[in-house]
């Protein structure tokens, strides 16, 4: 069984800390991360481009797939603010379960809880921006964000905190 985290929460709330983690106390577990794709595609500089979104996408789908045809686990570092965004996701992980792929998955949703220090946190590698427009850009985020929960489709919902 392939098991798939899909991380969840706002800027700064320790998802990237959690997958990193992860994958480096794992040898069978790999990271996606459509900001490393976004990085990749510029030859190392992060730049969101509403343009190549569609191909970020593909790119991290893709790379999820035939992660796990190889029998690796996944973390999916994103934010996956909203329901529908989450949906998204859980349909095409649930897509390569047919019978000719033969991947049993279980999806694991990782909420990383509101903090504090959010922004702080998101300081540490502030991508050039100034600290001002990631406040924005934080308050953007908070004001869309729908906490995860079981009946999304997730098989487990655990709960992780950033001490403060």
């Amino acid at each position: 069984m392939i098991t798939i985290y899909v991380m969840c929460g706002l800027l700064g709330s320790g998802k990237s800390t959690w997958a990193r983690n992860e994958v480096m106390g794992n040898d069978n577990t790999i990271a996606v991360s459509r900001d490393s794709l976004r990085e990749m595609i510029k030859c190392g500089h992060y730049e969101f481009n509403p343009n190549t979104e569609p191909l970020i996408k593909a790119f991290r789908n893709a790379n999820m797939e035939i992660g796990t045809k190889f029998g690796f686990d996944i973390v999916i570092d994103e934010c996956h603010l909203t329901r529908k965004h989450r949906a998204e996701v859980i349909k095409e992980i649930r897509s390569w379960g047919s019978p000719q792929n033969n991947i049993q998955t279980k999806i694991v949703c990782i909420h990383c809880t509101e903090s504090i220090r959010n922004v702080d946190l998101r300081m540490q590698t502030p991508r050039d921006l100034p600290r001002d427009e990631w406040e924005e850009v934080y308050q953007n985020m908070k004001s869309i964000f729908e906490p995860p929960t079981l009946e999304e489709g997730f098989d487990d919902l655990l709960i992780y905190s950033i001490p403060d």
